[in-house]
């Protein structure tokens, strides 16, 4: 209770000892509550922004883990993807193998006698 004390009686109104002290004391235990809710409401306040900001926090860090699985999910699937699939027509690998499989066909084929030549 800060500040200047502000009756809450007009000096110009007359009234028994006891009427202005019960007045005086009520006025007093309303200012009272009025502060202790003030503070209650402070600290409700306080207590949502503290679990909001925790929600948040718990919220960042599940996104976080979420985006490190799928990262994890896209290793492993790309590794199997490899692994069972072919390489695309046009790819250094398709080449390689292209060039791999004419090449045992001619080593095959030159191994063949050749039925027409005849040999001395």
């Amino acid at each position: 209770m800060k500040g200047p004390i502000e009756l809450p009686i007009d000096d110009n109104t007359k009234i028994s000892i006891a009427e202005y002290r019960m007045t005086l004391y009520e006025d007093i235990k309303r200012k009272r509550r009025e502060k202790r809710a003030r503070a209650r409401d402070s600290r409700a306040a306080k207590k949502v922004a503290s679990s909001v900001k925790a929600d948040k926090s718990e919220r960042v860090e599940k996104d976080r883990e979420e985006k490190a699985d799928k990262s994890e999910k896209k290793k492993k699937g790309s590794s199997k993807k490899e692994e069972g699939k072919e390489p695309k027509k046009g790819s250094s690998k398709t080449k390689k193998k292209e060039k791999e499989k004419s090449l045992k066909k001619s080593d095959s084929g030159s191994k063949r006698k050749d039925p027409s030549k005849k040999s001395k």
